[in-house]
């Protein structure tokens, strides 16, 4: 996807450098779980072909609260080490109760930034990059930082084609957020409407079908079953999840090398699914089969299984009827959610007849594009990953014939 928002980032150029601040409006916070970051790559001609010319960076992002001022904006800068790489500023639309616009009693406002980008700040920049994300007041034009994130990125070579890059999404394989949906609120996320309340979980995957490893092998979508457990004790439950694609959400690129030939390629796809559980809350909701929330508090443990096999295990906290925060989310400087949204412990099987590319290196930057982990009950998840499939795409220096080892790794 292409957005430009050149237009809003010039008004904003009025600001200049601003004033540093000491913290948002009362009751604001970033979002971390909808911030998000794609790369865009350039190319030009050189001597008849076609070379890469950098990338720049598209970023989402929302920060919530009913105290955001009118004209307030967003910039993030782009760092590896010491030295700037790019500095974007970016407009945003408020949806609150002053500017009248899908205001709903009850529900905190929001201030969206959505396909923020500038083609002209472009860099060639690998391997560890930090993105500091500032919000722009607008009753002073004052900056506060509100998060820095931290992503890696690759290059990977293209036969005949120009060179490429891309942001490595392996660490966002604990980017697991569980969510209660309430029919009669706005959806501020992608999760689907089923015109009931649900418990829904949100995750990131790579496919092994989507990764070249087996593309007849099975997909998330087909036949997926949610077997749950509270304090040990089985929840019979009959409903079938649900699982959709989450747009927008999604990585996915090929290298190539040699002739081109199929097996001289290989392709990274990573993708965001919604998955609606076997589990509601509520006198009104009529979701048939499933679990109730609020009859079960204790220690939850679910496994999402596919050909009878568990590929991950999720466990959080019930109690007076809602799901409960996951300790990242009290830690300073921790993970940064709406209500009803909560980080989820999340495990996962040392094999899969379903997924690849699972490496802990990338998760040890913190989930969310690298915000760190500050407890130890998010540093146990990391532990726990083990290693399937290879993690990225071969390099621009892998040669023909010097294909690597597909499979898992133990």
């Amino acid at each position: 996807m292409h957005r430009h928002t050149l237009i809003g980032a010039l008004a904003l150029l009025a600001f200049g450098a601003g004033t540093a601040r000491a913290e948002l409006p009362e009751g604001v916070f970033y979002n971390d779980f909808d911030a998000y970051f794609e790369l865009e790559n350039t190319e030009e001609s050189r001597n008849g072909q076609r070379v890469d010319a950098g990338w720049y960076l598209e970023f989402d992002a929302t920060l919530v609260g009913d105290e955001i001022p009118v004209d307030s904006g967003l910039k993030y800068v782009l760092k590896q080490g010491r030295r700037t790489l790019a500095t974007v500023l970016c407009d945003a639309r408020l949806r609150q109760r002053h500017t009248g616009y899908d205001y709903e009693e009850g529900v905190p406002g929001l201030m969206e930034g959505r396909g923020c980008e500038d083609d002209d700040e472009t860099t060639q920049a690998t391997g560890e990059i930090t993105i500091e994300v500032y919000f722009i007041d607008g009753n002073d034009d004052s900056e506060t930082l509100v998060r820095t994130h931290t992503i890696e990125v690759r290059k990977f070579a293209r036969v005949r084609r120009a060179s490429q890059y891309y942001i490595v999404h392996n660490g966002e394989i604990l980017s697991a957020v569980i969510h209660e949906f309430r029919r009669s609120e706005r959806n501020a996320t992608n999760a689907r409407n089923m015109r009931n309340d649900y418990v829904g979980l949100f995750l990131w995957m790579a496919e092994q079908d989507s990764n070249g490893v087996r593309p007849d092998g099975p997909d998330l979508g087909n036949d997926l079953r949610v077997r749950c457990s509270v304090d040990g004790e089985r929840i019979p439950t009959t409903f079938d999840p649900r699982v959709n694609h989450v747009r927008d959400r999604r990585v996915d690129v090929m290298a190539s090398w040699g002739e081109g030939r199929q097996d001289e390629r290989d392709r990274y796809a990573f993708e965001q699914f919604h998955i609606v559980l076997p589990i509601t809350m509520g006198e009104d909701s009529q979701l048939p089969g499933a679990a109730r929330l609020e009859e079960h508090p204790g220690q939850w443990e679910c496994e999402l299984r596919q050909q009878r096999e568990t590929i991950r295990t999720i466990r959080f906290t019930v109690a007076d009827g809602h799901i409960q925060p996951h300790p990242e989310e009290a830690a300073e400087g921790g993970v940064q959610l709406p209500e009803r949204l909560h980080l989820v412990d999340m495990r996962l099987p040392r094999e899969s007849p379903i997924e690849t590319r699972v490496d802990g290196r990338a998760a040890r930057r913190g989930p969310f594009f690298g915000v760190g982990w500050h407890t130890d009950e998010g540093r146990a998840m990391v532990r726990a990953l083990p290693r399937i499939g290879e993690a990225f795409l071969p390099g621009e220096r892998r040669r023909r014939g010097r294909r690597g080892r597909r499979g898992r790794r133990r």
